[in-house]
């Protein structure tokens, strides 16, 4: 299990600006409390520090205060990302995370620009992210199909900002968040009662290449199922007959033969 993760900044020019350390200190740091949400479901709870700092092309290792697998999570993933045929999300990497690793895009435009981020575990380098990284993210974003349905989770993360309000379930089955849109007039009253129960959302579902669910969109139901055990509900929590008997992760690769 990785302690630490190292990330080089490689400027284009002979030094680094300010401006760009900062950036890519504002970005890695977004990207890894991302995907510890993801893997510990805990919202800036965790602390990080930084355990070496040193200059040149600026080098900074980091590590967290508690131990767990968000450092290997973050490593794995930015290596599969770096793949030049890469068509589907790296495990525990939202649409969230993907789009925290797009932004990093900025680092590498304009007269302050980095060649490169590279990332370093245990001495070794594992993933390196440039100009292309965001091109990768875009194809993955991309290769996704919606499909109606219902899906069950616990209810977490209610966000009121802007227009339109947002929440995240914890899908049943692969255990990962699923961010939620909904109309604020319609639907607020029943999403602030419902926080922390377990229900079955059913909308318009966006999934990635490999069947993982990762969007609700124009929500017609949240339904508390708290009460319910299991059994009481389809491996899939969808509409009967929708995969038409096929398994999902094969339901969904036919629907993309047909693109």
């Amino acid at each position: 299990m990785a302690e630490a993760i190292t990330f080089v900044v490689h400027p284009e020019n002979e030094s680094a600006s300010l401006d760009l350390f900062l950036k890519s200190v504002e970005d890695v740091a977004r990207l890894i409390k991302e995907v510890d949400f993801v893997v510990t479901k805990e919202r800036s709870k965790r602390k990080w520090v930084i355990t070496k700092l040193q200059a040149s092309a600026p080098t900074v290792t980091i590590s967290p205060i508690v131990d767990g697998r968000t450092l290997d999570v973050v490593a794995e993933g930015l290596q599969l990302l770096s793949a030049d045929d890469v068509t589907e999300p790296p495990p525990h990497f939202t649409a969230d995370v993907l789009k925290d690793v797009k932004k990093m895009g900025r680092l590498f435009r304009g007269r302050d620009r980095a060649k490169g981020l590279s990332f370093h575990v245990n001495g070794s380098k594992v993933a390196t992210v440039d100009g292309r990284t965001g091109e990768k993210v875009d194809r993955i974003l991309r290769t996704t199909v919606d499909v109606f349905g219902s899906l069950e989770g616990e209810l977490d993360a209610v966000n009121l900002h802007g227009r339109s309000g947002h929440f995240t379930i914890w899908e049943r089955l692969s255990g990962h968040p699923v961010r939620c849109e909904f109309h604020k007039t319609e639907w607020t009253d029943t999403v602030k009662a419902l926080l922390e129960r377990r229900v079955l959302v059913s909308g318009s579902i966006r999934y990635f290449a490999n069947g993982k669910p990762t969007l609700i969109r124009n929500i017609e139901r949240i339904e508390d199922r708290t009460a319910m055990t299991s059994a009481n509900v389809s491996d899939f929590g969808a509409v009967p007959d929708l995969t038409s008997g096929l398994e999902p992760d094969e339901y969904l690769a036919r629907l993309r033969e047909r693109w």
